[in-house]
């Protein structure tokens, strides 16, 4: 038995380890289980592991009940067991690493204001903590990298400025790892006299270091060929799916590709969603297994003004289904109505709207500025119809004012403001400036009848 990975590491435990150990176990075995008798029976016996007999002689002594091949996968999986308590204790003992992994899975889940609180605290621990350490400038550089790389609109917030944050604190953290390093070589040289002089400067790129700076490359100079490489990179599993270097990069693909569709000819409408499609299929677009209402949203938006109607219209068929709501159909309906404004079939859209109810403050209101745009374009409606889809629009945006974000509740009275003006334009003609109304709901429809 002497030498098992398990007795190992058990030998290196101190009182506090065991008792914690034993505290973890029991979060997956009970009391009464051949697992648990026999760590009890190694815990009982701490003091001597290292002279424990042979495992045929412990079985037929202490487990007549039990083969010898049952106590063998038995200690296997304690060990498994120990393996993920080693980090489970790390964790518990780290304060400052567990707050930053805390922050990291808020922000996965979507909770970002918790998030946001958790990351202050961080950075109040870090600041207030005594003394130089790389170890807090890595976790303020990876808090920071963790804040910026997820979908929590903070990093958006320019009162936040994380990003210059993020840069100067990756900077610094990688400054003093690399003048640490440098210490050794010299402090090695003197040890070994041997010259190490030579990875003072030495650069080692690496397969993931070229296929970002090709990325570079693409961003830097709007390099289709840069551009259709990378890209064939990440279809082709390069990267490890999930991590954050292919989340990144397939967000910066989804950027770039709209981007190059207006200034290359190379780049075609079926390549922006087939990077879309990419993007679901990975999971990056994912949150929990779908895809959050506001994005898929601005993947129709996207799509829809660079693809033509049926394209779209498919695109919206293969993917609604890992849309996060209760009511597919009814969002499927929405997204076609999305549709056919960016395609200006603004006729069409209230025959999508108007059978169903929303119950998301957000998509109540999309609703109601699409059904009023379509009224509008409609000649044979009397206009006191529009006029009180005007006023329901209105307080509907009052009405849940406070679960709406500022920006988007402004956009929406903005848009209210200049319907009511385009209504008395019926009457008398009155000037109306676009940009006096900034930001506002349904702007291209708006330019569109403002001409």
């Amino acid at each position: 038995m002497i030498g098992t990975k398990l007795i190992q590491a058990l030998i290196s435990f101190n009182k506090e380890e065991w008792i914690s150990f034993r505290k973890y176990l029991l979060m997956y075995i009970s009391e009464d289980s051949d697992n648990y008798e026999v760590f009890s029976f190694l815990q009982k016996r701490k003091a001597k592991l290292e002279a424990l007999p042979e495992i045929e002689m412990i079985r037929v002594k202490h487990f007549p009940h039990l083969s010898q091949k049952s106590i063998l996968n038995i200690l296997s999986r304690l060990y498994l067991w120990l393996e993920d308590w080693m980090v489970y204790y790390t964790m518990e003992k780290d304060k400052l690493e567990s707050d930053l992994l805390l922050v990291k899975q808020l922000n996965r889940r979507g909770l970002y204001n918790l998030a946001d609180q958790k990351s202050k605290q961080l950075l109040k621990q870090i600041s207030n903590g005594k003394g130089l350490s790389i170890a807090k400038s890595k976790i303020e550089s990876e808090l920071y990298y963790y804040q910026f790389y997820s979908d929590n609109p903070i990093k958006n917030n320019p009162h936040d400025d994380l990003f210059p944050k993020l840069v100067k604190s990756l900077k610094k953290y990688h400054l003093q790892k690399e003048k640490l390093i440098e210490a050794e070589i010299y402090n090695r040289q003197i040890i070994q006299n041997k010259d190490y002089s030579d990875l003072l400067d030495q650069e080692n790129p690496s397969d993931l270091s070229q296929s970002l700076l090709t990325l570079s490359s693409a961003l830097k100079k709007y390099d289709v060929n840069a551009f259709k490489e990378i890209k064939e990179e990440l279809y082709s599993d390069k990267f490890v799916i999930g991590s954050d270097v292919h989340i990144i990069i397939t967000f910066y693909l989804l950027n770039l590709v709209s981007r190059l569709y207006n200034i290359k000819s190379e780049i075609k409408s079926s390549d922006i969603s087939e990077m879309y499609s990419y993007a679901i299929e990975s999971g990056v677009l994912l949150s929990n297994g779908k895809i959050p209402t506001t994005r898929f949203n601005n993947l129709i938006s996207t799509i829809a003004q660079t693809s033509t109607i049926e394209e779209t219209s498919r695109f919206i068929n293969t993917w609604i289904y890992f849309v996060d709501t209760n009511n597919t159909e009814a969002y499927k309906d929405l997204s076609e109505a999305r549709n056919q404004y960016f395609h200006q079939r603004y006729k069409d859209i209230s025959k999508y709207i108007l059978v169903h109810t929303y119950s998301n403050p957000e998509d109540k209101i999309l609703a109601l500025g699409f059904t009023l745009i379509s009224l509008f374009e409609d000649d044979k409606i009397d206009y006191d119809i529009v006029f009180d889809f005007s006023i329901n629009m209105k307080r509907t945006l009052k009405r849940n004012e406070r679960k709406l974000s500022k920006t988007f509740l402004k956009s929406g009275l903005n848009f209210i403001r200049i319907i009511d003006l385009l209504n008395v334009t019926l009457k008398k003609k009155v000037d109306i400036n676009i940009d006096d109304y900034h930001p506002v709901l349904f702007k291209n429809w708006l330019l569109h009848k403002l001409k």
